[in-house]
């Protein structure tokens, strides 16, 4: 991917206090620049780090107007548009939310939205022209996009697992935005959420009332009830009084709403009729929240690394025990840079996120594609299957390691497929399967486990009875962050 420019770089720091440009997570051993913002950044960092605050944070894909929301709730002018980018993570540090006198303290965390367009510099550019090998050629490419799923996944599981307030920004609601919260809604739990539904193209308050009706109240994905401004007695007839309300599915989140709130485009007929009700609402909302920690942004991601980063990285990679690497030892701070001390050779997990809960993973161009997820107490697996399946061989290993996951080792057995496409890279034949799960996800009651084959498309599953791990109280991380 392409280098952060100095032009995008002096206009970030005119707007924000704090950036930590991480751009790719492969550049850890060469370093995050850690950069301050020109007004005073430095100093309200290392003042603000020492006081408690509340951490609120805004995700959502590019361009949906993450920025504009946090511009209206805060004191502060933080760019929005295609014209300004969100360096990694960006911090800014307001004196108060906008038209509040209130001592307390706020945390503002912004990130690149995802689903950026993938861009590349010259020299990757060159790489992947001149590469003669198709197979290789796609390895090349391939690697690009994992990077960019695997720290954008980073990026957001960083800033949720600190936030108190999270602020979810959708558009007009596609498939898409539904998986996307739906995952956010299972990241989420011990959180308090707010859903924004951008609707910045849509001008007239039919076209809004349409919209609600037809993607947000008829929902598969929402589970949601209308509710009134009974308390804002200042607006007006020509205001909109109304907001949505969803529970989490998890009775223990029962104190947790998670709140829609619609917004469209400014200064048209249906911006004024939702625009100021819903952001009024919002910041009401956030300063009766009265959750509060100290924040400070280098231990953060020190811990968070410590915490989490083998997740990120293929074990194989590393030379000893996978545990010894993202350690208080090796991860060094400079005056600019956060980076990790290491001569091993670091690569990403083969790994793909999907919006809707499931991880979905890759060992190689080769191995079967596979997802997992966890519903109505069982752990379940799903592998793709190109020859028909020989359930007399087949064989799971199953064990928990050091680092605190669980290895799934499948042994599969399938008969070779003479209809079977010269374009398909499904293994055939006898091979198999390895995948790790963190045992934070799932607790196995017993390692026994039924099988389904489904012949007609070719997909087996495999279901175990599982636990729920139990959370804390208050859902807080075991380690300062």
């Amino acid at each position: 991917m392409t280098e952060t420019s100095k032009e995008d770089i002096n206009i970030a720091k005119k707007f924000y206090d704090v950036i930590v440009d991480i751009k790719s997570l492969t550049k850890i051993k060469e370093g995050f620049q850690i950069m301050y913002g020109d007004n005073d950044g430095k100093e309200k960092n290392d003042k603000l780090k020492k006081k408690d605050a509340c951490i609120i944070t805004a995700i959502g894909n590019s361009n949906k107007g993450k920025s504009y929301i946090l511009s209206k709730i805060s004191s502060i002018n933080i760019p929005d548009g295609h014209s300004v980018k969100t360096l990694g993570l960006s911090i800014v540090f307001p004196e108060k939310l906008q038209d509040n006198d209130s001592p307390q303290k706020f945390v503002i965390l912004d990130t690149e939205g995802s689903q950026n367009a993938i861009t590349i510099g010259e020299k990757k550019r060159k790489e992947i022209e001149d590469e003669n090998d198709t197979y290789n050629r796609l390895k090349i490419i391939n690697d690009i996009v994992r990077d960019k799923q695997i720290t954008e996944n980073f990026l957001q599981n960083c800033v949720l697992k600190v936030a108190h307030i999270v602020i979810a920004v959708v558009g007009q609601i596609t498939f898409q935005d539904q998986k996307f919260l739906n995952k956010t809604k299972n990241d989420c739990k011990g959180k308090n959420l707010f859903i924004i539904h951008n609707l910045m193209f849509l001008e007239t308050k039919e076209e809004v009332k349409k919209h609600i009706e037809t993607n947000i109240e008829k929902s598969v994905f929402f589970k949601i009830r209308k509710q009134n401004y009974i308390f804002f007695k200042d607006l007006n007839e020509s205001e909109n009084d109304t907001y949505y309300v969803e529970n989490y599915d998890d009775p223990k989140e029962s104190k947790f709403n998670i709140v829609h709130l619609i917004m469209a485009k400014e200064d048209s007929e249906a911006g004024k009729f939702y625009n100021h009700s819903s952001i009024e609402f919002l910041k009401s909302q956030i300063q009766a929240i009265n959750r509060q920690k100290k924040y400070d942004i280098i231990n953060n991601l020190k811990n968070f690394f410590m915490a989490y980063g083998e997740n990120y990285f293929d074990h194989d990679s590393i030379d000893s025990e996978p545990e010894d690497l993202f350690t208080k030892e090796n991860l060094k701070v400079n005056e600019d840079k956060l980076y990790v001390e290491t001569q091993k050779n670091l690569t990403l997990k083969k790994c793909y996120i999907d919006e809707i809960g499931t991880a979905t993973y890759k060992g190689n161009i080769a191995s079967p594609p596979y997802c997992y997820y966890k519903e109505n107490g069982k752990f379940i697996i799903l592998i793709e299957l190109c020859g028909k399946f020989i359930p007399e061989k087949f064989k799971i290993d199953c064990h928990n390691t050091r680092i605190g996951t669980l290895i799934f080792k499948f042994f599969i057995h399938t008969e070779k497929n003479p209809n079977k496409s010269i374009f398909s890279s499904i293994e055939e034949g006898e091979f198999f399967l390895t995948f790790e799960v963190p045992l934070s996800e799932i607790m196995i009651k017993n390692k026994k486990f039924t099988k389904e084959y489904d012949s007609k498309n070719g997909i087996l599953k495999v279901i175990y009875d599982i636990n729920d791990v139990e959370e804390e109280e208050e859902h807080e991380s075991d380690y300062d962050i």
